[in-house]
């Protein structure tokens, strides 16, 4: 059985071992390796990320736990979400 987008995120955040388990859009190096292992068709590097927040976001296994306030390009929120133990 093909595992989830969530599920690899989960993964990650294990093998990382972070302190927090909090992960947002600005967390490139993991949103990137999550796309890669989940194999995602997406070509540019921000649609494959936000294709794995959309993601988390819809799963049982991360909660949205508040927004991160970026202050380039303009005023971004950008979703947090939290591994749920």
């Amino acid at each position: 059985m093909k595992k989830t987008i969530a599920a690899h995120m989960k993964d990650i955040l294990i093998k990382n071992e972070l302190t927090d388990n909090i992960i947002n859009f600005g967390d490139v190096q993991l949103l990137g390796e999550c796309a890669a292992r989940a194999e995602l068709k997406q070509k540019h590097p921000l649609d494959r990320n936000h294709a794995v927040i959309n993601a988390l976001e819809r799963s049982n296994l991360f909660k949205k736990v508040g927004y991160c306030r970026v202050h380039f390009k303009g005023n971004c929120l950008w979703r947090n979400f939290k591994l749920i133990k």
